[in-house]
């Protein structure tokens, strides 16, 4: 739904956009080369005020918006209880299909397994190097950090199957 403009979207007033993207955090663990985190002009350990959240989403609900991704450039598993609560929120008042992408750094099974517990719809995890030696040059980090995201989408992937959560998960590079 975003290759072409719809009609309704070429008038003054639009419609309420179907899909937003919410930055919960606005720090990430990484550093990684091609992401505009590191070009602000203060990235930190800011995350959302919840109550703010929570009447955006429901003034978004309202208006017809029906998908929210807990994300937009921050890694928002740096902040795991805003993001749950936030999921929870979304869940409560209604949001059809909630999504997120990580780095799955810091995303453990625990941690995803209480996101699909609440419901979380789309899970995926951007991995955007085929070695620890280019995730290390590309994230400014350690390349062990690498294996540790595989490992962690390996273990969420099982135990999705395992609890028969109903999340997909899905994996770009």
């Amino acid at each position: 739904n975003v290759s072409h403009i719809p009609a309704a979207y070429l008038k003054e007033t639009v419609p309420c956009p179907p899909s937003v993207k919410v930055e919960l955090c606005n720090t990430c663990n990484l550093a990684c080369l091609m992401c505009g985190i590191g070009g602000r002009d203060n990235p930190g350990k800011e995350v959302i005020d919840l109550k703010v959240f929570e009447r955006f989403i429901g003034e978004f609900v309202k208006a017809g918006g029906e998908e929210v991704g807990l994300f937009f450039i921050g890694e928002s598993t740096v902040s795991p209880k805003v993001l749950v609560e936030a999921l929870r929120i979304c869940k409560r008042l209604g949001v059809q299909y909630t999504f997120l992408t990580s780095n799955f750094t810091l995303l453990n099974p625990m941690l995803a397994g209480e996101l699909m517990e609440e419901g979380l719809d789309s899970l995926k995890a951007s991995v955007n190097f085929e070695s620890p030696e280019a995730f290390s040059e590309g994230t400014r980090t350690k390349g062990s950090l690498w294996g540790k995201a595989l490992a962690n989408l390996k273990a969420c992937y099982e135990l999705r199957n395992a609890k028969g959560y109903k999340t997909k998960i899905y994996a770009s590079s």
